[in-house]
């Protein structure tokens, strides 16, 4: 599907239709969420013998393999005014866009935006603001979800992690924070068809006791869901980026948790621990409710001669000359998600400088893993993989 916009313009028609932060105890976004109202929010901390059960017992897979997964992307990727950057956006329109040929579309779930700096909705006044509403337009016209980007900096909560200069410091005004954004994202792109709003940096209530697991927080992100559903939008979808193992208490303030977000060697070793807390997470019903970001998927890459399809890239580009064959291992990490219960899946070649990691890298030097579409062909390998 192309992307309806005259680049002679800084204006675009409409279409039909922070930075990561890795918690000190090394796992990226330690924190937390996913369905309805949950009763244990108000219980504190977790029984001891729970606790024990749910973080200190051995690991195993869910009770079943996911037959079909989906793709769901953290597109953290600048918009240019006139749409002269479009290449990634329109990989993803491409394949989300029936295929020409008969065949089915790629699964795409859910596109997360990010247009702000550091991050957040930005402004209804900063320069690419039309073009950002044509392109969720654009893929709401798709079928495709649209949740805006909204840090919740753990509400203060994380023990490995305090606030960074200039956040808050306590859990009441980082909800005052991430309602004010949440407010922006609906004020400036409502219109546009946002559907959702997804809490980056999400506690999960573990702690530094080992076994232990702190509930107390699961009620800063119920009251902050709540705002959302009272004030905007009570259909909205609603995502928790804890980019870990989530307790029930959390998994059930939002619609779907992000339960890994790390390198592919760490993914490799990634399993669901037993323990009452965690049942939910193997419970093959609660596929959906479970998404996982993987990153630096070739650290050792075989490279190819480059093949960049017309739309990929802006005219005037310079074009790589090889570019990383991803194939094999992302197809080995799209496998481990179903094997351990994940609905939802995003595997990419770039790291956490934003490198290929090969000798495409300069053309991918963009921050962090997503702030740009995996290399290609390591995006077709990805679609084939979670269609399979």
């Amino acid at each position: 599907m192309p992307f309806p916009i005259d680049k002679t313009h800084t204006t675009v028609p409409a279409a039909h239709g922070r930075d990561r932060h890795t918690g000190g105890n090394g796992t990226l976004h330690v924190n937390a969420l996913s369905k309805r109202g949950t009763g244990l929010a108000a219980a504190g901390l977790l029984t001891a013998a729970a606790c024990l059960s749910a973080a200190t017992a051995a690991p195993a897979k869910a009770d079943t393999v996911v037959p079909q997964q989906e793709i769901s992307i953290p597109a953290y990727i600048y918009i240019a005014p006139n749409g002269s950057n479009l290449g990634d956006w329109q990989r993803i329109l491409d394949a989300a866009s029936p295929d020409p040929t008969g065949g089915a579309s790629a699964p795409l779930r859910t596109v997360v935006v990010n247009f702000g700096s550091p991050g957040g909705p930005g402004t209804a006044d900063q320069p690419n603001v039309d073009v950002n509403k044509a392109m969720i337009k654009a893929l709401r016209g798709l079928g495709v979800t649209v949740a805006g980007y909204v840090d919740t900096g753990y509400f203060s909560r994380n023990p490995w992690q305090g606030p960074l200069p200039g956040e808050p410091t306590n859990p009441t005004d980082w909800l005052t924070r991430v309602n004010t954004q949440t407010d922006a994202w609906y004020t400036i792109y409502k219109g546009s068809g946002l559907n959702g709003i997804f809490f980056d940096r999400a506690y999960n209530g573990l702690t530094k006791t080992p076994g232990a697991v702190d509930c107390t927080g699961a009620a800063d992100y119920a009251a902050a869901r709540q705002h959302i559903q009272t004030q905007w939008d009570p259909n909205a979808f609603v995502v928790a980026n804890a980019g870990s193992i989530t307790p029930q208490c959390y998994a059930d303030q939002a619609d779907q948790v992000v339960t890994f977000e790390g390198t592919l060697a760490g993914y490799k070793s990634y399993q669901i621990p037993d323990g009452t807390a965690y049942a939910w997470m193997k419970d093959p019903a609660n596929a959906a409710r479970q998404w996982h970001l993987v990153w630096n998927a070739c650290p050792t890459p075989n490279t190819v001669p480059a093949f960049v399809p017309p739309t990929n890239l802006p005219p005037g580009t310079p074009v790589p000359t090889t570019t990383t064959d991803c194939a094999g291992e992302i197809k080995a990490a799209v496998a481990h998600s179903r094997q351990v219960n994940a609905g939802d899946v995003y595997v990419t070649t770039l790291d956490q400088n934003g490198l290929a990691g090969d000798a495409a890298s300069t053309w991918k030097s963009v921050g962090n893993p997503w702030a740009a579409l995996t290399t290609y062909p390591s995006w077709s390998s990805l679609v084939a993989a979670v269609k399979s």
